[in-house]
């Protein structure tokens, strides 16, 4: 997942907001470990990207264009890290 946290870094560094990624559990979603970057900021969250699992959120006002495509380069990542590496399902 190293890939997916160097476009997070290079996100959060270029545009000045803190970006993560989760995953969707349901009606819920799920925070990925690891998979954030940058600084806390007084704004709330919004979601800039998402698909049928996957979440990107970022505290910015207004996401640009670029910040977009971007966001949905990680959430090619993340899916591509997880289809290599399932997460245990538990059973044995």
């Amino acid at each position: 997942m190293s890939g997916c946290k160097k476009i997070l870094e290079h996100i959060s560094e270029k545009f000045h907001c803190k970006v993560w990624v989760c995953k969707k559990v349901g009606r819920r979603i799920s925070f990925i470990n690891d998979l954030k970057a940058g600084i806390e900021k007084f704004e709330p969250p919004q979601v800039i990207c998402e698909d049928d699992r996957y979440v990107v959120l970022a505290q910015i006002e207004k996401p640009s264009s670029e910040m977009v495509e971007l966001c949905w380069k990680v959430i090619d990542c993340v899916r591509r890290c997880f289809e290599e590496n399932p997460e245990p399902s538990g059973k044995s």
